[in-house]
């Protein structure tokens, strides 16, 4: 199985809670773990992440520095940074190698992947699941007008052909988003949609079980259907707790049936464990309300800063 992941400095321990889960989940596996990351990553988080994969038979770490000028004309932010750029590198740092399987450091394995991993693409480039997009979010998804009849797809978990890849829809993804640059809502997961979207194959929900099924459990049964969203639940593959703030794993308010199960791994990876994020006055006061509650109060609070800036 050859696995793909990116992150900077900063996100490197979540990528290894990320890497100890699916290492857990197959000790008799052979797993190339493909790690994406700017130049100048401090050693020790490098070693640390070394021996973390290494320490299991079967399995190996290639590590990839993206030098910054390969980047030229991608558009990055504060909260989108270079990492999520990586991966359209994978075609050319893989040569030989016919697909391989992306993985975002903010997802957490919880099912073994080898029917995901042998997976046939039907001649598709890339496999990927539906993203459940808010009702106020849509118009914006809408507005990118992806061919009829293709859904809007979560990049977060990403199985890729990288021969059709090499066949110049990778430099088609890199083509789009430096076109596209700020205009887009999410600048990597657009731009892949935009060149894609047509070359999607469709997959159960289980493989990308996102935040939105558990906390918009409604959107996403008008996505999915309310079968396959109970499937998900009850038995997921892959949890991406994809979004901002109390959306991940490590910050103070988050609800997710699978937080502690994330900190078990964070606590067997070899890392220093991260500080829990979004820990104040306020979110203790927070803290027992329900999670709907919880993200309304907080878009009242920034409201209210911003008035008062």
């Amino acid at each position: 199985m050859e696995v793909a992941c990116a992150a900077d400095a900063a996100y490197v321990p979540y990528c290894a809670a990320m890497l100890h889960s699916l290492l857990a989940l197959h000790p008799d596996a052979a797993i190339t773990v493909n790690f994406l990351h700017p130049p100048g990553l401090p050693e020790d988080a490098l070693a640390r992440l070394r021996r973390l994969v290494e320490g299991q038979p079967g399995a190996a770490l290639r590590s990839q520095a993206i030098a910054g000028e390969r980047l030229a004309g991608l558009p990055v932010s504060d909260y989108f940074g270079p990492a999520m750029w990586y991966r359209l590198f994978l075609p050319e740092l893989l040569p030989g190698q016919e697909r391989v399987l992306y993985l975002d450091v903010d997802t957490l394995v919880v099912d073994r992947l080898d029917a995901l991993w042998l997976m046939p693409l039907q001649g598709r480039c890339v496999a990927a699941v539906d993203n459940v997009v808010e009702p106020g979010l849509q118009p914006r998804i809408t507005a990118l007008d992806l061919p009829q009849g293709c859904g809007y797809f979560n990049s977060g978990v990403l199985l890729i052909d990288l021969e059709r890849m090499r066949l110049g829809l990778g430099e088609r993804v890199r083509q789009i988003a430096c076109a596209r640059g700020a205009g887009v809502l999410w600048p990597d997961q657009d731009a892949l949609n935009l060149a894609l979207a047509a070359e999607r194959l469709s997959l159960h929900p289980r493989w990308n079980c996102q935040n939105s099924l558990y906390f918009w459990r409604g959107l996403a049964e008008r996505q999915f259907g309310r079968e396959p969203v109970a499937e998900a639940l009850a038995r997921p593959a892959i949890w991406h707790f994809e979004g901002p703030g109390l959306a991940k794993p490590w910050h103070y308010l988050n609800k997710h049936p699978a937080r502690r199960r994330w900190w078990r791994h964070m606590r067997h990876s070899g890392f220093p464990l991260p500080p829990v994020l979004g820990r104040d006055a306020f979110s203790i006061w927070l803290k027992p309300l329900p999670p709907a509650w919880i993200a309304w109060a907080l878009r009242l609070q920034a409201r209210l800063r911003r008035l008062r800036a």
